[in-house]
């Protein structure tokens, strides 16, 4: 197996490298199961769903949907809400800049940022980002 070949774990390795390069202050995770509540600044890389479509004999379209959740624990009120809106701003337009990941992917876009407290808990600011990702896997 070639060490150059595009698979799922390249394409999560290489957003989690652009957003920790970007965003030094931010804590960011690779979760397969899913965020856990934090005790600092942390986004987590999670993927959500992938679909295969065809596109030659040999290599489909593989189009994954990455859940970015970026959760601000123990935040002061005004503050955080600019904070977790900024950061999320801020981290769209950082993978919008980089659509193909350093080019692991074909292209990649952010579909939807919604905002709100995880589970209810007020006193935590998050952001939930679906990142679309189209690559071929070799």
């Amino acid at each position: 197996m070639s060490e150059d070949k595009v698979t799922l774990r390249r394409v999560s390795d290489a957003i989690e490298a652009i957003l920790a390069e970007k965003f030094p202050a931010v804590e960011w995770v690779q979760a397969t199961l899913g965020p856990v509540f934090p005790k600092v600044l942390t986004g987590f890389i999670c993927c959500d769903e992938i679909i295969y479509t065809p596109q030659t004999k040999l290599n489909p379209v593989t189009t994954a949907y990455f859940i970015i959740e970026i959760i601000c624990p123990n935040p002061v009120r005004e503050a955080a809400d600019n904070e977790v809106e900024d950061l999320a701003t801020a981290v769209r337009e950082a993978l919008s800049e980089n659509d193909n990941l350093d080019g692991w992917a074909e292209g990649s876009m952010v579909n939807r940022i919604q905002f709100g407290t995880p589970a209810g808990n007020a006193s935590i600011g998050a952001a939930l980002m679906e990142l679309e990702v189209k690559f071929i896997e070799e």
